[in-house]
């Protein structure tokens, strides 16, 4: 703030924010009216609170028949706090504490959180909450609609289609089809209309506000006659999120449709449907309609990449993002041909872009890795299914090979730090960590060495 020497830090208020949240949420989680028999203990309640606010989806207890109905509703409003948040809650301490940052450094946070300099952030805010709220309740009455046969009455339908569809543009992976006798979106699997609706409200959440709030002017300027051109960044995520939808499922199916324990008993026309969903869910949903554990080798390993990828920036999923994919693959290819310059759809990438998305890869697998091997001391699991969970709470995804009831103490401690990591991000975190620490005013000369 003015006058106190300080430099206001808006990634460690995120970070003390989400913490408020988690241990807020642990709280009521803990209560005895949350649970429909005895209370969770608090590494339990933590584990859940942290899934919820960071919208993963892993689960140490069964939402649906383990909480009560006070207590699922904590859930849900977790998973909306969590969702919002990370974009919401950005704008909103940027205007309640603008004074203590300088112009240049309110300019390039406006420009993060809503892809443009000429979007105010008191209209994004207004229009991230509008496109949630707008899209959630769509979603909510198609899911109640299609969900009346399965329900005894039609509020038991609403109540199953406001929390699914919440869940799912929230990219959060909860589910409570447990109360109606089932497991995940297993139920549903074979009703085309369900699976096409969770598709794109997981999309819709993936793809972030920024390509939201593009597509938004887009429209608004075609109903009045006059051009719109997408910006550089929706223009990249909709080609890599287009490539790696069409890509999954095409590689799901080939790799899935003679699996008698996942797509080998179903129709064609369904084993390409839940291909297509399978795609869909590792960025970075986690809900699955087929059992995750019985996925060959192959389809493991694939899917532990797309959960790494995970979703877009400004989105509700985690994982390194598909533009950070995107700006490395450009990166190599510039390399290989000798380029000075990365360049997408004729425009150059600055260096501090390059440099940010080297970082994240680099910060990530790293804690990836690292939490995998500190894991492998404490659980006695495949390490490609101690992987594919550490991945999966990275990447904010929330799918399982079964293993998260049955870690110890410890190993859902680790998954625990994992998911609010993965939510934040390794930048966030350690510029958090990091604050106060003053810039070098210096630069030292340069000189070549040899790598690769």
């Amino acid at each position: 703030m003015p006058g106190t020497g300080k430099t206001f830090n808006p990634s460690l208020v995120l970070v003390k924010l989400f913490l408020l949240f988690i241990f807020a949420g642990t709280f009521l989680l803990m209560l005895p009216v949350s649970s429909a028999g005895e209370p969770p203990g608090f590494i339990d309640a933590l584990f859940t609170a942290t899934s919820a606010v960071c919208v993963t989806g892993l689960t140490v207890r069964e939402t649906g028949t383990f909480f009560s109905p006070f207590g699922r509703w904590v859930i849900l409003g977790l998973i909306q706090l969590g969702a919002l948040g990370y974009m919401s809650l950005a704008s909103i301490i940027v205007m309640l504490m603008r004074k203590g940052m300088s112009i240049k450094g309110r300019i390039l946070v406006q420009q993060h959180i809503s892809g443009s300099r000429s979007t105010k952030l008191s209209t994004f805010i207004l229009r991230v909450v509008s496109f949630t709220l707008v899209i959630e309740a769509a979603g909510a009455v198609f899911l109640a609609w299609r969900m009346r046969n399965m329900c005894e009455d039609l509020s038991k339908a609403v109540y199953f289609g406001v929390f699914h569809s919440v869940s799912a543009f929230c990219n959060a992976g909860f589910d409570v089809f447990a109360l109606a006798g089932g497991e995940s979106l297993t139920p549903v699997r074979n009703d085309m209309p369900s699976v096409l609706i969770f598709s794109f409200l997981i999309i819709s959440g993936g793809i972030g506000f920024i390509v939201l709030n593009d597509l938004y002017e887009y429209l608004k300027k075609r109903f009045t006659g006059r051009r719109h051109r997408f910006s550089l960044h929706t223009r990249i995520v909709a080609r890599v999120t287009l490539i790696l939808l069409v890509a999954g499922t095409v590689v799901y199916f080939f790799a899935e449709r003679s699996n008698p324990e996942t797509l080998g008993g179903m129709s064609l026309s369904l084993k390409w449907l839940n291909s297509f969903f399978m795609a869909v869910t590792p960025r970075t949903a986690g809900f699955n309609m087929v059992d995750t554990a019985a996925l060959i080798n192959f389809s493991i390993i694939f899917t532990i990449i797309l959960m790494f990828i995970g979703a877009s920036p400004g989105g509700t999923g985690g994982g390194i993002k598909t533009t950070t994919l995107a700006v490395l693959l450009g990166n190599i290819k510039s390399i290989i041909r000798e380029e000075e310059d990365v360049s997408m759809f004729r425009r150059r990438i600055t260096p501090a872009t390059i440099r940010n998305s080297v970082a994240i890869f680099t910060l990530s697998i790293s804690f990836v890795v690292l939490v995998t091997l500190l894991i492998t001391a404490t659980e006695s699991f495949e390490i490609s299914r101690i992987l594919f969970e550490v991945t999966s709470a990275f990447g904010t995804v929330g799918l399982s090979t079964g293993i998260t009831g049955e870690l110890s103490g410890p190993g859902r401690i680790l998954i625990t730090l994992t998911m609010f990591f993965g939510r934040l991000g390794p930048v966030t975190v350690g510029a958090a960590i990091l604050t106060g620490k003053k810039r070098v005013g210096y630069r030292y000369p340069e000189q070549e060495i040899a790598v690769g």
